[in-house]
């Protein structure tokens, strides 16, 4: 590949989702239910979320509630209550509104995900990879990836560029 001058030699911004991505198997709700002793709920909880039955909103109320009166020790919400929801429209917000403040476009940002809650940030990024993901993640992404190794991301995050122009 023939890089333009003064372009980067990988994104300079890469953001990764945590739940089944970074934590592959898994997502913060299971194991803090786990952690509650809410499995079974955490798991009927997914199950409607992923079939689209339930919103984000549904499982961040019903997962906080069992919160209410754990320790400061233990944990750091303890009203029960969520203060701010935070779904895949906000993922692709906070992204844009963190390039604005220090001075990227979106057009350099690399989102790796896997599920549909990446599907907004996926459309707005100028590059997507869909790792181990979900079909309509897949579907959204510009990148396609399954593997058990995080380090085969590497080789999607060189921008390609059609200015065949060298250094």
């Amino acid at each position: 590949m023939i890089r333009r001058v003064g372009e980067p030699a990988f994104y300079p911004v890469v953001v990764f989702d945590l739940d089944g991505t970074l934590l592959r198997g898994t997502t913060v709700s299971l194991l803090l239910a786990q952690w509650l002793g809410q499995t079974e709920e955490i798991a009927e909880l997914e199950r409607a979320f992923h079939a689209h039955e339930i919103s984000n909103s549904v499982v961040a109320d019903t997962s906080a509630g069992w919160l209410a009166g754990q320790s400061t020790a233990d944990a750091w919400l303890l009203s029960g209550k969520v203060t701010r929801y935070f779904d895949e429209h906000d993922k692709a917000r906070f992204v844009e509104d963190w390039c604005a403040q220090n001075g990227f476009s979106m057009s350099q940002v690399a989102a790796v995900g896997d599920s549909r809650s990446d599907v907004p940030l996926f459309r707005r990024a100028g590059t997507s990879i869909a790792l181990n993901a979900t079909p309509d993640a897949r579907e959204a992404a510009t990148h396609t990836l399954d593997t058990d190794d995080l380090c085969d991301v590497l080789a999607l995050l060189q921008p390609v560029s059609d200015d065949r122009t060298a250094e």
